[in-house]
């Protein structure tokens, strides 16, 4: 008998753990700028495995085209305060977020914490030469900001995982 599809929730659950992992494990091998990219990306999905538990859709999913009363034409996300307009869906998941958490929830001190070192330019500076500084990613990155970064992001997803049936 095959078993039933598991929900979106559990699966960017997963896959934020496995970023974890992954973060670890190239941490582990002396590659901190390898680590911050996939802490970054482990730390989106689990923000992704909240936004789905709450029943919306993950940027990209649900972009839509909205009509401004000028004529213009518009794209946005669905979010409990109104359009979400940013056509980056990295951000617009971390806005989403920022609407649909719950604050008096553990994860939202761990959510807290991490959001002040761990940002959107981290995901980028992870990456790419930096030709204005002269700086490759593994100048930007110490072995101690990952060994800092990695206990703040397990106890992120330790505390999610309550949202996620």
């Amino acid at each position: 008998m095959p078993s039933l599809p598991a929900r979106a929730e559990r699966k960017w659950y997963y896959l934020g753990l496995r970023h974890l992992r992954m973060s670890q494990r190239l941490l582990r091998s002396g590659f901190a700028d390898g680590a911050v990219f996939h802490a970054y990306h482990g730390f989106e999905c689990l923000l992704s495995a909240v936004i789905a538990a709450r029943g919306y859709p993950v940027p990209p999913e649900g972009w839509t085209t909205l009509l401004l009363p000028s004529g213009a034409s518009v794209q946005a996300y669905p979010a409990p305060e109104g359009m979400i307009r940013d056509f980056n869906a990295h951000k617009a998941r971390l806005a989403l977020f920022d609407q649909l958490a719950d604050p008096t929830n553990a994860y939202y001190d761990a959510y807290d914490h991490l959001r002040t070192f761990l940002t959107y330019r981290d995901r980028l500076d992870s990456l790419y030469y930096e030709a204005n500084q002269n700086q490759l990613p593994e100048d930007r990155y110490s072995l101690a900001f990952g060994e800092a970064l990695l206990p703040a992001l397990t106890r992120f997803a330790r505390e999610v995982r309550t949202e996620v049936p």
